[in-house]
């Protein structure tokens, strides 16, 4: 008695169950917690889809092809809307009870006045979190859309704010040289609306079906040193520096583990073991969500033990000389390179991946194979990946240990210090 044909079908004035379908929302009483879970539990899929409806606007939406989604039913401008609250086999019925009154609570609050703004969406969206972020990339996030849309437009009602305004916004830093920035404000902005429209706090925006119709992104590649006697003349400088520089340091270890700037000097103590010659950095910390372990040579564990000798106070491995309890910011890191005597054409941070990547397969003559596992790449296509679970940890310990000598060998005897 519970199972209904799909709501939107129904003309008004035509009855389901006995009960007439008007434009006032059908709130049906709820059933027993067990005899609807017993219902929802053995509902078979159709030849089209159809409702199980638990009453208050909630309903069991039950596809053709055997997929149950809870959703949240009602009725706005003589119009059937609903929002999906979530799958059925990852949500309960208790939780999808406790979802569809928020919603509807929400939806009351929204018809009697209150209205959503932009920036008001982009704290929601902070605060709910649906991708999972880190805290980073959410205040990044939100700095972003603070920084280049204009403070009429953040305070302005959702409902009245015009695509074209996104637009123009995105466009001028298109115009200015910053494509990749534009395309990200754009893209940032549409996934906060479109998850308040998921979860019930506006209606649909145009910029939800919009493309954004802004000038491609046309990919360049960083700059790095690609010759070896330069790359060397590089790490004789980087040598020849004082050890006892944080920044310097966090250099070193660029250059010789292909590491990306934000995983070696946001690295903590806790994540290297020095008995087991392993540095193992969290998948929190990673750009491809999974763990990644580089082994530890000879020269970075006399760098890494030279930190630890130190005593600097905190978990950082390279902390910040203004806050311990901070790891050492990027902007510092680059002005140290900088200060070397190499302009933003002529090397970056990240460009120590391109080096070593180009100088192993070149010179080395090492299978790309390894350095793409080295550089946590991903070795083959993803649907591969899934099967070969291989990390190529030995290869990647004799290719880390030639590359060390290979780069070091004049850096180190024009700098004085010990051969090992």
């Amino acid at each position: 008695e519970a199972i209904y044909t799909n709501l939107h079908e129904i003309p008004e004035g035509l009855s389901v169950n006995g009960q007439a379908s008007t434009y006032k929302e059908l709130r049906m009483p709820r059933l027993q917690t067990q005899k609807a879970e017993l219902i929802y539990r053995t509902a078979k899929p159709s030849h089209k889809d159809y409702l199980t409806c638990d009453g208050n606007g909630l309903s069991l939406k039950v596809m053709s092809t055997g997929a149950k989604k809870w959703i949240s039913r009602f009725r706005h401008n003589k119009t059937q809307r609903y929002r999906t609250i979530g799958d059925y086999r990852g949500m309960s019925l208790r939780e999808a009870r406790e979802r569809n009154i928020q919603i509807q609570t929400l939806r009351d609050t929204e018809l009697s006045g209150f209205t959503w703004t932009l920036e008001a969406l982009a704290q929601e969206y902070v605060r709910d979190n649906p991708r999972r972020c880190s805290k980073a990339t959410l205040s990044a996030t939100q700095a972003l859309l603070i920084r280049h849309i204009q403070k009429g437009l953040l305070e302005k009602p959702v409902h009245n704010l015009r695509l074209q305004d996104i637009h123009e916004c995105a466009k001028a830093l298109c115009d200015t040289g910053r494509a990749e920035t534009g395309h990200r404000l754009f893209r940032q902005t549409r996934m906060i609306i479109e998850h308040a429209y998921r979860v019930g706090k506006i209606e649909s925006h145009p910029i939800c079906s919009s493309k954004g119709g802004l000038p491609p992104v046309r990919a360049k590649n960083r700059a790095a040193i690609l010759d070896l006697e330069q790359f060397r003349v590089l790490t004789g400088l980087l040598w020849k520096a004082p050890e006892d520089n944080i920044a310097i340091n966090a250099i070193k270890i660029m250059a010789l583990v292909f590491a990306r700037p934000s995983e070696v000097i946001c690295a903590q103590w806790s994540e290297i073991d020095f008995s087991a010659g392993l540095w193992v950095i969290p998948e929190s910390r990673m750009k491809m969500r999974r763990p990644h372990g580089i082994p530890l040579t000879k020269e970075v564990t006399r760098i890494l033990l030279h930190l630890k000798d130190m005593n600097l106070s905190g978990t950082h491995v390279f902390p910040s000389p203004v806050r311990r309890d901070k790891p050492i910011s990027h902007s510092m890191v680059l002005r140290t390179l900088r200060s070397l005597g190499y302009a933003k054409e002529q090397m970056c941070l990240h460009g120590f991946r391109a080096s070593a990547a180009t100088l192993c397969i070149q010179v080395l003559r090492v299978d790309s194979t390894v350095v793409q596992a080295q550089l946590s790449h991903h070795v083959n296509k993803p649907v591969f990946d899934r099967y070969n679970r291989y990390d190529y940890f030995d290869q990647r310990q004799i290719l880390l240990g030639r590359w060390e000598e290979l780069i070091l060998s004049q850096a180190i005897r024009h700098s004085g210090l010990p051969v090992q």
